[in-house]
């Protein structure tokens, strides 16, 4: 199958139904408008220096991430400009592993704000949806640095790339990505964003990692790329990952915001939810 099927009906406010799936975590983004996050379900970054040469201060408090106070719930990040750049970052508190012989999929609606690459007001701004092995959370031994801990980017974006997001995987000794596949969407509206780990073939050079927007398949990488002993493949396909959500400003991925890169509500990245389904 190409496409991912979610069913008209929903559950647990606006999570949706997926077909042959249960939903084990996830945030609806439901409060009053203007408040915090849940912090039992996310970590907010309170960091002050970034890799990749960003110019982004993560902090923490709602002037950067809070909920909308709509009715389904939504969830906004915000980046905007005083003495520096500040901005969001969420990372889940929880891991997600897929089981051996089955499937799971990480899933967000959200909304970018428009990257139109012929205007300098949203230069710089680098909205993403991702997710993390969570050995670079581990003490030693256990600890990886990335990108041996693998990244997957399940849908991020550019003013320099205009309105396409990339999905795209991290791994290994290589910090070159595997698979840049892109994804044209339309900025005014919300897109279901979805990666799947597929472990049910007993095959596993026909296991696969696969990007999906709005149920279309855009990307897919299958066991069988990582050669043919399967200790690479376990490594990534059987690793507990961690969600991200955060909007970087400036690095190497979307250059540098120019003198009118406007920042606040207008280039925030609005979510409506983020769930993991299992097979």
């Amino acid at each position: 199958l190409t496409s991912l099927s979610l069913c008209l009906a929903t559950a647990w406010a606006s999570i949706p139904n997926m077909a042959n799936y249960t939903a084990v975590w996830w945030d609806d983004f439901t409060g009053p408008a203007g408040s915090q996050v849940n912090h039992a379900l996310w970590n907010q970054v309170d960091r002050p220096n970034n890799p990749n040469k960003e110019l982004e201060a993560y902090i923490t408090g709602t002037s950067t991430v809070q909920l909308t106070g709509t009715n389904d719930g939504e969830l906004r990040i915000i980046p905007y400009k005083t003495d520096r750049w500040y901005s969001g970052r969420l990372e889940s508190i929880a891991t997600f592993t897929c089981p051996p012989g089955h499937s799971m999929v990480l899933q967000a609606s959200i909304k970018f704000p428009n990257l139109d690459p012929n205007s300098g007001q949203s230069a710089g701004l680098w909205p993403a949806f991702w997710a993390m092995g969570n050995t670079i959370r581990l003490p030693q031994p256990d600890y990886q640095p990335w990108p041996y801990n693998i990244e997957f980017d399940i849908a991020e974006t550019a003013n320099i790339h205009g309105n396409s997001a990339l999905g795209v995987m991290h791994y290994s000794n290589s910090e070159s990505p595997l698979n840049y596949k892109w994804y044209d969407y339309d900025s005014s509206k919300f897109h279901t964003w979805s990666f799947k780990i597929d472990l049910r073939n007993p095959d596993w050079t026909q296991q696969s990692l696969v990007w999906y927007a709005d149920g279309n398949e855009f990307n897919r990488i299958k066991g069988d790329a990582f050669g043919t002993d399967p200790s690479t493949w376990n490594g990534i396909a059987q690793k507990a990952y961690f969600l991200i959500l955060n909007v970087a400003v400036g690095g190497g991925f979307p250059g540098y915001p120019w003198d009118q890169t406007t920042g606040g509500p207008d280039s925030a990245m609005t979510v409506e939810y983020v769930a993991v389904y299992q097979s």
